[in-house]
């Protein structure tokens, strides 16, 4: 059927011309319409509401009422800091030079069920089948010839773009073992075949420096099972470490995984640590060495150096509890900044909703991990704090109804990712940059330090100082030790936590549960019995462990509580030394024993990686 609507000729420049003029003037009056209401809405409006004049009408500033003042703020952008619709933000992101492989590594979480003895002898010197200095075929290699700074970040590369770091098998009957460090926290530099079933490791340096090498995460393929593996790492640099008072490397099986459904465990025979005769930076080298059996053939396995939890580990746990409805009322995930790679730096904050008047009041403490990339072991514990925290039990309640938690579970990402042992991609110790004014080049620590400031603020605060003490000031004045043998002592935790778990490694759950107890030491300064507030209720408990540790360790017992009896002028200097805003000292400290308060130094040289700032030489894609 034909429409009855006649529309005029196309060749009519007369109609097309008077159809636009149409147009226009429907558009100006619906402009003209806009302002007038405009007009009559500002007319009609209050000046100003409570003392504060009016703004434009916008979703991106509140106004928060405090004894009856105003306060404007902007608005908490849910989506842009969340977590789980916002995938593509939490990649973790890599120096642009850095060659990683395409395949995500996970691993299942499993815990024994019985504690695993250490080695019971360990060996301090090169034992006699080692064939450790001999000359070797090389067959892997991931050294990259690149810049000695960071200058820029990307997320990992396709396949395409990956060198082969490898050998390649002549065959199917060459037993070559194939290694693989380049994912996410792996560390493993070269790797030479110095025997049939010998082999002999060299890890990398911390990104950007030439020291720090402890930490150790690699991948092996194609061995063989019911064969005698020796594998040595030969560059070393610590000249005391628990591998020689028993420590086993950890091992992963991929098929033991999937058929029995063990996880990360703890193996290794003849194992010896010992100084191999080398030198770097005219610092001793040492050697860790030992043996095991593979149980599978052409199995994909894995060694590290402690429990590996990486920031992808670390996210993935944020978007459960952000997903999960019922933290959703007492727990924000916040990004308190971006590092140097531009990779987030998580802030979770936990406490119950309080009146105005009652949140203002609560103490805050904030409790912070990773700094150390190496020390995994530290997010785990962490772990266990936000999981009790988070908890529906009585205890957690009442944790949230006393306190606000800043918990800060990953301060130096870029470090983790890499798979360094201490340093950041500055080639500098986070842990020794507290006092340094360069907030660009070390934004977790300074992000941090204004948190601290915000947080002391309170009449109630808190703080971790350099040596892992938390020491925390209530109403009264009185200060109070929280975690001093839990933190500062950590060849001793095993003992204090447990002593009938001497002799064993720690697991999983047993990190986990440090968290839990650490929560449970908050619990016992909330008593109102005030005999455990101050320096008297210190050495109280110090002499209920000195106690505990006779019973099980004589020899150890006196010297280990020596170190940490506090008197009245101690708790005092360092009420004085660490919370004093205005102070500045400077303290050296061993950059591998840790020795020394690492927030009292004042870094003011600029390093190499932030002279590209303003010379376009700076690159994130």
């Amino acid at each position: 059927m034909r429409s009855n609507r006649q529309s005029p000729p196309p060749s009519s420049p007369f109609c097309l011309a008077s159809d636009q003029e149409e147009k226009v003037k429907d558009q100006e009056k619906q402009l003209l319409k806009k302002a007038a209401v405009s007009e009559l809405v500002l007319a009609h409006s209050p000046k100003e509401v409570l003392g504060v004049p009016t703004l434009p009408r916008t979703t991106q500033v509140v106004f928060e009422y405090h004894s009856g003042r105003a306060f404007t703020q902007l608005c908490k952008p849910w989506d842009l800091y969340g977590v789980t619709g916002n995938r593509a933000q939490i990649l973790p992101r890599w120096p642009q030079e850095c060659e990683v492989i395409p395949e995500d590594i996970h691993h299942i979480d499993w815990a024994p069920a019985s504690p695993e003895p250490l080695c019971s002898s360990v060996k301090t010197s090169k034992s006699s089948e080692n064939s450790e200095g001999q000359e070797g075929t090389l067959v892997f290699d991931s050294q990259q010839a690149g810049q000695h700074y960071f200058s820029g970040s990307r997320i990992k590369r396709s396949v395409s773009s990956l060198s082969q770091a490898s050998v390649s098998l002549s065959g199917p009957d060459d037993t070559t073992l194939l290694f693989e460090g380049r994912f996410e926290s792996g560390n493993l530099l070269k790797a030479h075949k110095v025997g049939e079933f010998d082999y002999e490791l060299t890890l990398r340096n911390d990104l950007y420096s030439v020291k720090d090498t402890q930490w150790f995460y690699f991948q092996v393929k194609n061995m063989r099972a019911g064969v005698h593996y020796r594998f040595t790492i030969t560059n070393m640099l610590k000249a005391n470490s628990l591998y020689k008072h028993g420590q086993k490397p950890l091992f992963y099986s991929e098929q033991k995984a999937q058929s029995v459904g063990v996880g990360w465990h703890r193996v290794g025979q003849d194992v010896s640590y010992y100084y191999n005769g080398r030198v770097h930076l005219g610092k001793p080298c040492y050697s860790l060495s030992w043996t095991l059996l593979f149980p599978f053939d052409r199995d994909v396995c894995y060694f590290a150096h402690c429990y590996p939890y990486t920031y992808t580990k670390l996210w993935s746990h944020l978007s459960e509890i952000e997903r999960n409805p019922r933290c959703s009322c007492f727990c924000k995930i916040r990004i308190l900044c971006r590092s140097l790679a531009e990779n987030l730096v998580p802030v979770v904050t936990i406490t119950n909703p309080n009146r105005d008047e009652e949140a203002l009041s609560k103490p805050a403490v904030v409790l912070s991990a990773r700094i150390h990339p190496g020390e995994t072991n530290s997010s785990w514990v962490m772990k266990g704090i936000l999981d009790f925290l988070l908890s529906e039990s009585p205890d957690a309640a009442l944790l949230r109804d006393m306190f606000v938690f800043k918990l800060l579970p990953m301060l130096n990402p870029d470090g983790v990712i890499v798979g360094n042992y201490r340093c950041s991609l500055t080639g500098r110790d986070l842990n020794r940059s507290y006092r340094s004014v360069l907030r660009d080049s070390f934004p977790s620590v300074w992000a941090t330090r204004q948190l601290m400031k915000s947080s002391l603020s309170r009449a109630v605060g808190s703080k971790c100082s350099a040596e892992k003490r938390a020491l925390v000031e209530w109403p009264s004045g009185d200060w109070v030790s929280l975690t001093a043998l839990l933190w500062r002592l950590p060849s001793v935790a095993p003992q204090l936590v447990s002593c009938q778990r001497e002799g064993t490694h720690f697991n999983t759950q047993d990190l986990e549960m440090l968290g839990t107890l650490l929560c449970d030491t908050l619990l016992d300064y909330c008593d109102p019995d005030r005999t455990k507030v101050g320096i008297c209720g210190y050495n109280t408990c110090l002499r209920e462990i000195q106690e505990m540790l006779r019973k099980n360790m004589p020899m150890t017992a006196d010297s280990v509580c020596k170190n940490l009896v506090m008197n009245t002028s101690q708790i005092k200097s360092c009420k004085k030394k660490y919370f004093n805003p205005e102070k500045r000292e400077t303290s050296q400290g061993s950059p591998e024993t840790g020795n020394g308060p690492s927030d009292m130094m004042l870094i003011t040289s600029q390093p190499l990686h932030i002279a590209g700032i303003g010379t376009g030489k700076w690159n994130f894609t």
